[in-house]
């Protein structure tokens, strides 16, 4: 099993036993792919991504949608995700440890081995949103800033 974790050490999805079927943190089914065919599937069957046949480069394995636009590489000599222009977007060492293109740490993948690159690649390219932070309510933090400028935050606490 290979667990995503984000930068914040929050728990966004795992990989399943079976090596092949991607669930987000609420236990909903994202993804399934067959690694055997270089092919991913939605939750309804659907085509989603598959392997490029076009590469030459034996250590680059070319990722595309499901209408054939390229959407990057997974680099399994050097265990990293790189984009359609080939820059890496992510890379990935022996522990786990992700870090984006600017250096900076992403999350981690717990349970990593190198084998699992193309799999990485996979969910990186197709569903990005589990490496990147949730985003903030706007309420919330109208509301929180409105009580510190109020100073109702601390009127339970006296």
């Amino acid at each position: 099993q290979l667990v995503i974790v984000d930068r914040d050490a929050q728990y966004r999805g795992h990989i399943c036993e079976d090596g092949a079927t991607l669930k987000d943190a609420k236990g909903a089914r994202l993804l399934v792919v067959d690694a055997a065919l270089g092919v991913a599937t939605d939750d309804g069957g659907v085509l989603v991504g598959k392997v490029s046949v076009n590469e030459t480069d034996a250590a680059l394995v070319g990722i595309e949608d499901s209408k054939g636009r390229l959407l990057g590489y997974a680099d399994q000599g050097r265990s990293s995700v790189l984009d359609a222009q080939k820059s890496t977007i992510l890379e990935i060492d022996s522990a786990g440890e992700c870090r984006g293109h600017d250096g900076l740490h992403v999350g981690s993948l717990v349970g990593f081995t190198y084998h699992h690159t193309k799999l990485v690649a996979f969910v990186f390219l197709l569903r990005p949103h589990l490496f990147r932070d949730k985003p903030k309510s706007f309420l919330r933090a109208m509301r929180k800033s409105a009580s510190r400028a109020s100073g109702a935050h601390g009127f339970f606490a006296k």
